[in-house]
C-alpha cells in the first residue's frame, strides 16, 4: 500500500509539474 502511495504522489507530482509548465506557456502566450 505504502508504494502504491508513493507511486500516487510521483503520478501527482508529474500532473501538477505539467500544468505549471502548460500555465506558464499560456501565459507567456497571453502576453
Amino acid at each position: 500500500a505504502i508504494l502504491e502511495a508513493d507511486d500516487d504522489v510521483e503520478l501527482l507530482e508529474g500532473y501538477l509539474k505539467d500544468w505549471e509548465a502548460f500555465v506558464s506557456s499560456a501565459a507567456a502566450f497571453e502576453k
